[in-house]
């Protein structure tokens, strides 16, 4: 028998931030860092959702390669299929998304994104198993 519940999907977001002539970090000992930066903190995706990930810790998983620090979301699809658009508004360099599932400490990697960087980007995720 086929298990036709949804499973959780995580998502990671990474990004350098960038000078006007180098990739440089902020300085955030005095900064609170996101409330998102975390697995086990993900934020519940909603329609219109923004984020920040300045402050940031740098992250352990990272399939773009060091690429900086990162925040999570997650998501709970309602259908089979779920299109997700991420729209990189603030930041001038590269940014990485990463969509993962499973729980924390043991994610799947399902897909990624150009680690180049890119100004929107549209991922369908199908979980009906």
């Amino acid at each position: 028998m086929r298990n036709l519940g949804y499973t959780l999907v995580y998502i990671i977001m990474i990004c350098t931030l960038v000078s006007e002539s180098i990739y440089a970090q902020l300085d955030c000992s005095n900064l609170p860092a996101p409330p998102n930066d975390q697995c086990v903190d993900a934020i519940d995706i909603t329609n219109n959702i923004s984020g920040t990930t300045c402050c940031a810790a740098i992250e352990a998983l990272d399939q773009c390669g060091s690429m900086g620090s990162g925040v999570w979301f997650k998501y709970q699809p309602q259908d089979n299929g779920s299109l997700i658009d991420v729209i990189n508004t603030g930041i001038n360099g590269p940014i990485g998304v990463e969509f993962y599932s499973g729980a924390c400490g043991n994610l799947s990697l399902l897909k990624q994104s150009n680690c180049a960087g890119f100004d929107e980007r549209t991922f369908l995720i199908s979980n009906c198993y």
